[in-house]
């Protein structure tokens, strides 16, 4: 009879043991579940792995649960947007040839702040603040660096030919015209003659025209043909340049392109020329994109 009844209490603990394993999940426990990981970025997803149904599941009603992922995934979301690192100067032997791109859909993003950080080196850099519109010869007021939809930011590891990091507008290819660029800067400035059209005095001399009109586009005239007549010169010396370009167009519709050039002042390469990671971190820790190459 003493053996009878140690059996029901024996079986009675199983009961007990029984429930209390299926009120904290049992079967459907994450380590039961899936208990392994696919390697994370740039080796694989950062994704569990498994069926992730167990024969518990209809207690948890019939719909699946989609599986877990990292934030390194490139094009992950800050806010409504979507924010994508880009590899464009693996190869580059200078800092001021070295650069990654941060591209924007969906939602504006304030990247001052934000680290690109080496998973493999350890070597990491803050991206600074920025002129929204610079001027030649003169100090320009920073303000944070914010990328609107369709956007992007070049990130050059060297110094800023002018002295700060600035958004392209359509005069900035007079830039190029004493300092080199990489990648180089597009050059949308109005042509010479356009300027003149607009601008100009409408009794000049017809060589002041001609010279005007095969004069090149983003380009200050620094030499000037003796023979050219004294009523040329207060045009070409005063309208075409950068900073009379900016005055005269700011309020074009077409002024403002959607490119950043972003610097980050360092005197030597950040990045490996290949089998490198870079992290794209905002200001919070997280990591919004990864870039291998």
């Amino acid at each position: 009879m003493n053996a009878k009844n140690d059996l029901f209490f024996f079986l009675f603990i199983l009961f007990v043991v029984g429930i209390a394993w299926l009120l904290t999940g049992g079967p459907e426990k994450l380590t039961s579940r899936n208990p392994f990981l696919f390697p994370p970025p740039p080796l694989g997803t950062g994704t569990t792995y498994g069926s992730g149904e167990g024969w518990l599941s209809f207690l948890k009603g019939s719909g699946k649960e989609k599986p877990s992922t990292t934030s390194k995934t490139p094009g992950a979301t800050s806010a409504s947007a979507t924010v994508q690192l880009r590899s464009s100067s693996a190869k580059a032997t200078k800092p001021s040839e070295e650069y990654v791109t941060i591209e924007v859909k969906g939602g504006a993003v304030d990247i001052t702040g934000w680290r690109l950080k080496s998973q493999i080196t350890g070597r990491e850099t803050t991206i600074g603040k920025g002129a929204a519109l610079a001027y030649s010869a003169q100090v320009n007021p920073e303000s944070d660096i914010v990328l609107q939809p369709g956007e992007k930011a070049v990130i050059v590891t060297g110094r800023s030919p002018i002295g700060v990091s600035f958004r392209l507008n359509k005069c900035s290819g007079y830039f190029a015209q004493f300092q080199k660029f990489t990648p180089s800067l597009p050059k949308h400035c109005p042509a010479p003659d356009e300027e003149l059209d607009l601008f100009g005095p409408k009794n000049l001399p017809d060589a002041c025209i001609d010279f005007i009109e095969r004069a090149p586009r983003c380009q200050m005239v620094v030499s000037m043909p003796t023979t050219l007549p004294p009523e040329c010169v207060p045009f070409i010396t005063e309208k075409l340049n950068y900073n009379q370009c900016v005055s005269a167009h700011r309020s074009d519709s077409d002024f403002i392109e959607h490119e950043w050039r972003v610097y980050l002042n360092r005197p030597e390469e950040l990045w490996k020329a290949q089998r490198e990671v870079i992290d794209l971190i905002d200001t919070s820790g997280k990591v919004i994109s990864t870039v291998t190459y």
